[in-house]
């Protein structure tokens, strides 16, 4: 179907969380358009997507993960106008079972010293975050739509991490990206539990390494993120990455070794931030992955090796303090 380079149109979409501004891509060509995530569930971002594309022309949308503010438009938008949405497996596992999700949720808190007091908290906060955006109706899996997609020139990259279900969409020399790698930022994976069953924590550590990895094996292609400008060297964005990630563990490391209550060094480290649930949240995913990369560095070295990454880490890695 795609006989010439489709272009590629950046729309950015105001959203009511911490992380700013989104980033959502249109995909045009003669023969097709489609878009790539929807922005937040609010009618300020559905009024300045409208202002920016007709909904109607579209053939499909496209889903890298489902986090609020990715997909929060998709199912008004795939209802409204019969769109086909593909999107991950893995995001598809949450649909309609919150509380499970919050239940599982509630558990690792638990795991991490997070007092029965203050679960409650966290459980409203983190349903907050997900209540009142309704799934499609009906979707298809990216993880079997590879020919469907290659209709279009687009493949999908799936790079678990940041979430389960991260997909980066290549096309051409462009990569599309949700949240796995942002200029200047330092993306901690999230704390959650897997999609097959709900009671263990998902592994992102291991995940997010071997996510950064298939990207620094992509080459000489240009990075598009939700959130940031656009990356035209990933190689040496995966560096900074890096370099910022292995700082922030040897920090760490003092306070992390022999510490099994992981919410009373929130506690300590960050004080009346701490306080707010969500913050809560953001604060003990960070914590968790750094201790993760402290117990088994070499998942992240070898990870860089695959990638011809690692020289210039090599000596840091040696040096780096282990749990």
């Amino acid at each position: 179907m795609a006989d010439h380079q489709p272009t590629i149109e950046r729309i950015t979409l105001p959203t009511p969380y911490l992380v700013g501004p989104v980033h959502v891509y249109l995909i045009r060509s003669k023969e097709f358009e489609i878009l790539i995530d929807t922005g937040p569930p609010t009618d300020a971002a559905w009024t300045a997507l409208h202002t920016a594309i007709d909904p109607s022309r579209l053939d499909a949308l496209l889903l890298t993960h489902c986090h609020p503010d990715h997909y929060g438009l998709a199912a008004r938008l795939a209802n409204d106008y019969a769109i086909p949405v593909y999107l991950s497996r893995r995001d598809a596992a949450f649909f309609g079972r919150e509380n499970e999700y919050l239940d599982g949720m509630l558990a690792q808190a638990a795991l991490l010293g997070v007092p029965s007091d203050e679960q409650g908290r966290v459980r409203d906060a983190l349903g907050s975050a997900r209540r009142g955006i309704a799934p499609p109706l009906n979707f298809c899996f990216l993880e079997e739509a590879g020919d469907e997609l290659g209709r279009y020139g687009i493949s999908a990259l799936h790079c678990p991490g940041h979430s389960q279900g991260d997909h980066v969409f290549l096309v051409g020399n462009q990569a599309i990206d949700g949240d796995v790698l942002i200029a200047g930022a330092l993306p901690v994976p999230l704390l959650d539990v897997r999609a097959e069953d709900f009671g263990r924590r998902f592994e992102n550590y291991p995940a997010w390494c071997k996510a950064l990895a298939r990207l620094g094996q992509l080459g000489e292609v240009t990075l598009l993120p939700a959130h940031g400008d656009a990356i035209s060297a990933i190689a040496a964005e995966i560096g900074v990455l890096v370099t910022r990630l292995l700082d922030r563990a040897a920090s760490l490391a003092p306070m992390l070794k022999g510490q099994d209550d992981l919410y009373a060094l929130g506690c300590a480290l960050y004080a009346q931030r701490f306080e707010q649930p969500f913050m809560q949240y953001l604060k003990l995913s960070e914590l968790v992955f750094m201790r993760d990369l402290l117990i088994a560095p070499t998942l992240l070295l070898d990870a860089l090796d695959s990638a011809r990454l690692a020289s210039p880490f090599r000596q840091r890695f040696v040096s780096l303090p282990q749990l």
